[in-house]
């Protein structure tokens, strides 16, 4: 017992030495930092673009304190415009907020100062919301951020343009998906007419062959339909004139870059010879109608833009994507046929020829398996659609030993062969659907638009008061809720305490608004991201080494280039 007091007392003074030297250390370390650190600033593209130009410095008032840190003149100059879209790593973005700017101090008085711990405590958040982002959550890369700036900036030039532009201009409308979707649905109205038109022609062929239940002429059966069939068809040829003239207008020369622009026209100009050529007998309309069906194909470029049609869209891409797979699985399927047709047919060429077999016999299996060409028709039946009456007129009328073959076959071709041949077309669809990029930005906007919705019915229900926020009481006593923590963690937010996902969520205003917990809750779900944690690392390195280099401490430095790992 006296030793282990003995040893207690050892290591609590070992302790006591420890901290001292630990906090004399510590202050040393700052005393050395207030003397010889200046703020670094990371300048923005364009400063890097024009490095060449020199600008003159603007005079500005530097205060001084014994022993604190002087204020530069370009932090002064960085913290008295705010309105500077300059781009500050998170370094200089911190340390700018510990300096004492003018404003804060009233003019005349000579002294600066610097903030108190718990000044930046409070005035943390706000500044951050200034800066408009967090510490942690800012990414270093200037260049895609100038990327994504200068895209917002010709999208709304272009949105600009497209406003400045008459009311008459095409140019306001036809790029857009409303322009597409009304001409699509004029194209499917078009097309519902030709049926009708077809119906009637019919009618008409019915009653002309005498046809059960075809005992009058179309005209009696549908009075007036000729009259409206031939203005619809004036209607829809003028629309389809106006759009190829409003895309010419529009597009100019990129018109004849397009080939759906050189089918669109061509099926115009048909139109146009069908008005006068027809009635001459020259040109039959019939063709033309039938030509004009093909514009249905044009509702395929509709379906890239409408998020409703993602179904539709996996399917169309996923059979274009796997013509390779089709190409192959039919050339499967009629190597296999057809050396069994081939088979059957040299195989029954003697029951043909036998005459003790009554004829109706032979002429009903002629009728499948008699040549080439019937037998290799049969063999798609027996794999794809009714193969028992072939297998049954095999079984019956030759021996009865072909109903093995008929069995053997369709499990064999019918059912695996075929299998695998669907199994691997759904492998290619859900191939399709996991990396198109259409459809994955489609499937974000849907998650997107769906946490929104649940984070907004979670606020309505946590501000008891209706005045649009949420203090930490309500806060607190909505998620000290069982059922509310449990519905948080089946999205990937385990709350243990609610203060602290308070604070985490909050700006700094001890109020949480809707658009705060709509992205804080979608920046906390989940667990921490490749992206974030590299972007952590790469500030703190970088950090570290304007620290050591401004100390001038070679141990430390040393010790920060290990920590990165061995050079390349």
């Amino acid at each position: 017992m006296e030793v282990t007091r003995w040893l207690q007392s050892v290591l609590q003074d070992e302790r006591a030495l420890v901290m001292k030297a630990l906090e004399s250390q510590h202050d040393l370390i700052l005393q050395e930092m207030s003397s010889k650190m200046e703020v670094l600033r990371v300048p923005d593209v364009g400063e890097a673009a024009e490095s060449m130009r020199e600008e003159p410095p603007v005079p500005r008032k530097r205060c001084t304190l014994p022993g604190q840190l002087a204020e530069s003149d370009e932090v002064k100059a960085e913290t008295a415009e705010p309105q500077d879209k300059r781009w500050l790593s998170p370094t200089s973005t911190t340390l700018s907020r510990m300096m004492t700017a003018e404003e804060d101090f009233p003019e005349g008085d000579g002294s600066c100062g610097i903030r108190s711990a718990a000044s930046d405590v409070h005035h943390d958040e706000p500044a951050r919301q200034r800066t408009g982002r967090s510490l942690t959550s800012r990414r270093p890369s200037v260049l895609l951020d100038t990327i994504q700036q200068a895209g917002i900036r010709r999208a709304n030039g272009k949105l600009a343009e497209a406003l400045n532009r008459p009311v008459w201009h095409p140019g306001r409308f036809v790029g857009s998906t409303h322009f597409d979707v009304f001409f699509c649905i004029v194209i499917l109205l078009n097309t519902i007419v030709m049926g009708f038109e077809l119906q009637y022609d019919g009618l008409q062929r019915g009653y002309e062959l005498n046809y059960p239940h075809f005992t009058r002429p179309a005209r009696d059966v549908w009075p007036h339909a000729e009259a409206a069939f031939v203005g619809c068809d004036w209607v829809f040829g003028f629309l389809y004139v106006v759009e190829i003239i409003i895309r010419v207008v529009w597009s100019r020369w990129a018109f004849i870059w397009d080939i759906s622009n050189w089918f669109d026209t061509s099926l115009v100009l048909l139109w146009m010879g069908e008005l006068t050529l027809s009635r001459e007998n020259y040109l039959d309309s019939g063709v033309v109608r039938t030509l004009r069906l093909a514009r249905v194909l044009r509702l395929a470029k509709i379906i890239r833009t409408i998020q409703g049609f993602d179904a539709l869209y996996i399917m169309t891409t996923a059979m274009s994507a796997s013509l390779i797979i089709l190409f192959w699985s039919f050339v499967l399927l009629l190597v296999v046929q057809t050396t069994i047709a081939l088979s059957l047919t040299q195989i029954l060429g003697g029951f043909f020829q036998d005459s003790e077999v009554p004829a109706s016999k032979r002429v009903e299996v002629f009728e499948y398996f008699g040549t080439a060409s019937r037998a290799m028709f049969t063999m798609f039946e027996l794999t794809l659609a009714n193969w028992t009456i072939a297998g049954r007129t095999l079984s019956e009328n030759v021996s009865e030993y072909f109903a093995i073959f008929n069995v053997a076959y369709k499990l064999v071709v019918g059912f695996a062969a075929v299998g695998i041949i669907n199994a691997v077309f759904m492998q290619e669809t859900f191939k399709v659907a996991a990396s198109d990029d259409t459809v994955m930005m489609r499937q974000k906007e849907r998650e997107r638009r769906l946490h929104t919705k649940k984070m907004k019915i979670l606020f309505e229900a946590a501000d008891e008061s209706g005045d649009g926020v949420i203090d930490r009481e309500e806060f607190r006593r909505v998620f000290d809720m069982p059922e509310i923590r449990t519905w948080l963690a089946a999205q990937d937010l385990p709350v243990a305490d609610p203060d602290v996902l308070f604070k985490l969520l909050d700006d700094g205003d001890n109020e949480l608004t809707a658009e705060e917990l709509v992205k804080g809750v979608d920046r906390l779900k989940g667990a921490a991201k490749s992206i974030d944690l590299e972007a952590f690392i790469m500030e703190h390195r970088s950090f570290a080494k304007q620290v050591c280099s401004k100390l001038g401490l070679p141990e430390v430095a040393r010790v920060s280039r290990e920590a990165q790992g061995p050079a390349p």
